[in-house]
């Protein structure tokens, strides 16, 4: 099976696929928000190897192929604080996608921000988000969010 290694802050933030990127690809945000001060963590995408669903429940092979990422920490109210929630995200790539799957668990689910707005305007919400910078610059990049919205 094929990897490929992602380097970059994991920002807490449901199932994303980002079809059309390259394999190689870097997840970063801005600011680092690692719990562990040494730097980047390192995550690793897995080879797509069998079919996928688009279902959000990531049973499906390939999903459990893919090594987990986890060593989330909190943006808010307190960065760097970890998380009291566990957060699980997987990544599989192929020769035309690269596929995010993520699992937030939440003990109250009920509480879930849930505010929908218009693209690039900011709000009141819950989200995950995945910043790729596929030039290694960390200045240009694309940026994905999904909200529960």
């Amino acid at each position: 099976m094929k990897t490929c290694i992602v380097r970059g802050t994991h920002t807490l933030g449901v199932l994303l696929a980002v079809a059309g990127l390259a394999p190689v690809a870097v997840a970063q945000d801005g600011g680092p928000r690692q719990h562990d001060p040494s730097g980047p963590s390192a995550a690793v995408a897995a080879e797509r190897t069998s079919p996928i669903r688009i279902d959000g429940r990531l049973d499906d092979a390939a999903w459990q192929a893919a090594m987990p990422v986890g060593g989330f920490v909190q943006a808010e109210p307190v960065e760097g604080a970890p998380v009291d929630q566990p957060t699980e995200v997987r990544i599989l790539f192929d020769k035309e996608a690269v596929y995010i799957g993520a699992r937030m668990y939440d003990a109250s689910p009920a509480t879930i921000a849930r505010q929908l707005v218009r693209r690039d305007e900011g709000g009141q919400y819950d989200y995950f988000e995945v910043s790729l910078d596929p030039d290694l610059d960390r200045r240009t990049g694309y940026r994905f969010r999904v909200t529960a919205a």
